[in-house]
C-alpha cells in the first residue's frame, strides 16, 4: 500500500522503506522500518533517502555494488537499533530514569545527524530541534556527547572497525578508495536513525486496555496453534527428511570447545613446559570466548563470532570480574557498561591481542588433534595496534623514586605490625619489608621472590645467591626464568643473612611464610603484598607514581634494573638478560654460550647505587621484630613452654 511519504510503503500496519537502485541494476532495496507511527517513518525515510543517495553516488563511481548498499544500510541500522534497545531495556529493568534515557537517545540522534550532515567539525545548533518539549535538555546532552562521538567515529580504531565490517560483509569485494569515508557517513546516519527510532518507541503514549485485549487475543491464537498439531503432513515430508537424516548421520560429531581446552591444558600441565598461571589464563580466555559468542562447539563457529568477541572485549567494563557483574550475559554486561565513564570501559589492546593469540593457538591445536569440520577463521587480523610503546605501558622507577620509597616507615620504622604506614620505632622483617628490597637490587619478579623457599637462598658460598627455580609454591614464567642471582651487598648490610639463618634455625620451609595463600582461593604468594606496597608507593611518590596514565608497580623494579644496567657500557646485554631471566637473543647466545658466572653478575649489580641508606641506619637504631609467627614458630614455642 502506497503512502504520501517518499520511498515509503505500508504493509498492514508496518511501514517499509523501498527504493529502486540506479541503472543498470533492475532491482529494489526494501526492508521494514519496524514502526507503525507515520511520524517516525517520515523521519527514518528522510534519513535513509539521503543515505541511499550517497550509496548510489559511490556505486556510479565504481564503489559499492547495489547489493552491498542494501546490505550495509540494513546491517548498520539493525545493529545500532538492537544495541540501543538493549540499553533501554536493561536501564528500565534496573530502575533507571526512563525519561532521561529517552532524552539521551534523542540527543544521540541529533549529534549523529549533525556529524553526518555538517561533517567532522559540525556543531549542534538550536534550530535542529524545535518541536520537542524537552528541547533544551536534549540540546544540552547533544552538545556534550557530540565531542565523544566525533573522537570515536574519526579515530583510527573506528576506521579499522569499518574496514573490518566491509571485509566481513563483502569478503570477495575490493574496496574503493572512498569506501571507508562513505561507510563512516553511512554509519553515522544509521546511528541517527536508530537512535530516533528507539527514542520514539520508548516515549509512546500509555498502552490502553484495548491494546492489551488485542495483545491477549494474539497470544491466545498463538497458543492454540501450538496446542493443535497439524492435521496432515505434506506428502513429500518423508522424502525430505530421509536425505536430511542421512546428511546428519554422515556429519562429524561436534567437539565441545571448553572440554577440548581443558584436556589440552591438562596435558600441557603434565608436560610442564608452560607455567600454571599461563594455562589458567588460557582456560579463562576460552571460557570468556564461549560466554561472549554463545557458541559451545568448534563446528558452529563463524567469522562473525570473532568480530563479536573482539567487540565485546571493547565494550565490557575493565573490572568485569567484579561481583556486581557476576552471572550477567555478555549483552547485559555491555549494556551496563554503556552508562560508565569511557575510561572505565574496554580491555586494553595488549589484553585483546593476547586473548586472540590464545584462540589462534587453540584452533591450531584442534586442527592437529584431527577435529573435523573446523571452520577457517581469520583471527590475527583483529589484533589491535598498541597506542603506546612497549616500555611506556608500565613505567619504571627512577633511582630517586626508589630512594624515596625506601624512606617510607615500612623500611625506616613504623608504629607497629598493624600500622605499617605510621612512623614509629619498629621494623618488621617480613615479606613486605624484604621483597621490594630484593627486587630493587636484582630485578626478580614478585612471585619469584614471594614464593621462594629457605633452601633456595645460598649464604655459604663464594658468592651468596638466590636459586630461582620451580618449587612447590609456584612455577616460573618461562624456561629462561630458571637462574641464579647474586645477593647484592646492600641486602647483607640490612641483615638479610641474619633473617634467613633465623628461619633455618626454626626449621621453616618458606622464606616468607606469612605470605602463604589462603586455602581454597586462587591467590598467589605475592598477592598479600599488593595492598600495603601499593599504598606505600602512593604515599612516598605522590603524583609521580603515575606516568602517562599508568601506575608504577612492583614490576617497575625490573624496568629500573634493566635501564640502569643498560646505561653502563661495560655490562653486556647477555649479562643483564641472565640476571633478570629474559630469553637470550641470537643462536650464539641462546645455544652456544653458558649463563654468565655469578661473579660476573655480582660485578654488574654492584654498579647499582645504594638506595637504602635510610633503611640501613634504621636497622641499627630501631627495634627489629619478626612477622606473624608461622606454625613452626608456634610449635617450638609450645614445646619450650
Amino acid at each position: 500500500m502506497g503512502t504520501r511519504l517518499p520511498f515509503c510503503i505500508r504493509r498492514g500496519a508496518i511501514f517499509y522503506f523501498r527504493r529502486r537502485l540506479p541503472s543498470p541494476a533492475k532491482m529494489s532495496v526494501e526492508f521494514s522500518l519496524g514502526t507503525k507511527d507515520e511520524r517516525v517513518a517520515r523521519r527514518l525515510c528522510s534519513l535513509l533517502a539521503i543515505e541511499s543517495d550517497r550509496a548510489f553516488a559511490v556505486m556510479r563511481e565504481g564503489g559499492m555494488t547495489p547489493e552491498q548498499s542494501e546490505d550495509f544500510i540494513r546491517h548498520k541500522f539493525a545493529e545500532h537499533r538492537a544495541k540501543l534497545d538493549l540499553v533501554h531495556a536493561v536501564g528500565l529493568d534496573g530502575g533507571g530514569d526512563w525519561k532521561s534515557q529517552i532524552n539521551a537517545s534523542k540527543a544521540a540522534a541529533l549529534a549523529f545527524n549533525t556529524l553526518a550532515l555538517r561533517g567532522r567539525d559540525g556543531e549542534v545548533e538550536p534550530s535542529f530541534i524545535t518541536d520537542d518539549p524537552d528541547a533544551d535538555e536534549v540540546l544540552r546532552l547533544a552538545r556534550q556527547s557530540i565531542k565523544t562521538y566525533r573522537e570515536d567515529h574519526w579515530s583510527d580504531s573506528r576506521s579499522r572497525r569499518i574496514k573490518t565490517d566491509l571485509m566481513l560483509l563483502f569478503p570477495d569485494a575490493e574496496m574503493a578508495p572512498g569506501d571507508v569515508a562513505h561507510a563512516r557517513w553511512l554509519t553515522l546516519r544509521a546511528c541517527a536513525a536508530a537512535s530516533a527510532s528507539v527514542a520514539k518507541k520508548y516515549s509512546q503514549a500509555d498502552i490502553t486496555l484495548t491494546d492489551l485485549e488485542d495483545l491477549a487475543a494474539r497470544l491466545e491464537q498463538a497458543i492454540a496453534k501450538l496446542a493443535d498439531p497439524p492435521s496432515s503432513a505434506p506428502k513429500n515430508q518423508d522424502r525430505q527428511t530421509e536425505p536430511q537424516a542421512a546428511a546428519e548421520a554422515e556429519a562429524p560429531a561436534k567437539t565441545h570447545i571448553v572440554t577440548f581446552t581443558e584436556e589440552t591444558v591438562a596435558q600441557e600441565r603434565q608436560d610442564g613446559r608452560l607455567a600454571s598461571g599461563t594455562l589458567d589464563q588460557k582456560l579463562q580466555v576460552v571460557n570468556m570466548f564461549v560466554w561472549a559468542t554463545g557458541k559451545e562447539y568448534f563446528q558452529d563457529l563463524k567469522q562473525s563470532d570473532i568480530k563479536r568477541y573482539v567487540d565485546c572485549l571493547k565494550l565490557i567494563p575493565k573490572n568485569h570480574k567484579a561481583p556486581v557483574y557476576e552471572g550477567l550475559t555478555a549483552e547485559a554486561m555491555m549494556a551496563k557498561a554503556a552508562f560508565l565513564d569511557r575510561r572505565e570501559v574496554g580491555l586494553s589492546a595488549q589484553t585483546i591481542n593476547r586473548n586472540l593469540s590464545y584462540l589462534t593457538k587453540l584452533m591450531r591445536q584442534a586442527q592437529l588433534a584431527g577435529v573435523e569440520g573446523l571452520p577457517k577463521l581469520l583471527i590475527g587480523e583483529f589484533r589491535l595496534a598498541r597506542m603506546v610503546r612497549g616500555h611506556e605501558q608500565r613505567p619504571g622507577y627512577t633511582a630517586e623514586n626508589i630512594a624515596k620509597l625506601f624512606g617510607h616507615p615500612i623500611w625506616t620504622g613504623c608504629h607497629s605490625l598493624a600500622r605499617r604506614h605510621v612512623p614509629g620505632d619498629v621494623i618488621v622483617w617480613d615479606g613486605l619489608y624484604w621483597c621490594p628490597l630484593i627486587s630493587a637490587y636484582s630485578g626478580m619478579r614478585r612471585e619469584e621472590i614471594a614464593g621462594m623457599q629457605v633452601a633456595e637462598v645460598v649464604l655459604d658460598a663464594e658468592v651468596p645467591h638466590f636459586i630461582v627455580a620451580e618449587n612447590g609454591n609456584r612455577g616460573l614464567k618461562t624456561l629462561a626464568s630458571t637462574r641464579t642471582v647474586p645477593l647484592h651487598p646492600a641486602l647483607l648490610r640490612l641483615g638479610f643473612d641474619r633473617y634467613v639463618r633465623k628461619l633455618q634455625k626454626a626449621g621453616e620451609t618458606n622464606l616468607f611464610p606469612e605470605l602463604k595463600p589462603t586455602e581454597g582461593t586462587k591467590s598467589s604468594w605475592g598477592d598479600k603484598l599488593h595492598y600495603n606496597f601499593s599504598k606505600a608507593v602512593k604515599l612516598s611518590l605522590g603524583a609521580s607514581h603515575v606516568e602517562k596514565d599508568a601506575a608504577k608497580t612492583f614490576h617497575s623494579f625490573r624496568h629500573y634494573i634493566c635501564t640502569a644496567l643498560d646505561r653502563i657500557e661495560t655490562i653486556k646485554d647477555k649479562t643483564t638478560r641472565d640476571i633478570v631471566g629474559h630469553e637470550n637473543v641470537g643462536t650464539t647466545d641462546r645455544i652456544y654460550k653458558e649463563p654468565a658466572l655469578l661473579a660476573v653478575k655480582l660485578a654488574a649489580l654492584e654498579f647499582l647505587p645504594d638506595l637504602s641508606e635510610a633503611a640501613a641506619i634504621a636497622v641499627q637504631t630501631k627495634q627489629v621484630i619478626p612477622a606473624r609467627k608461622s606454625a613452626v614458630f608456634r610449635k617450638k614455642a609450645r614445646a619450650a613452654a
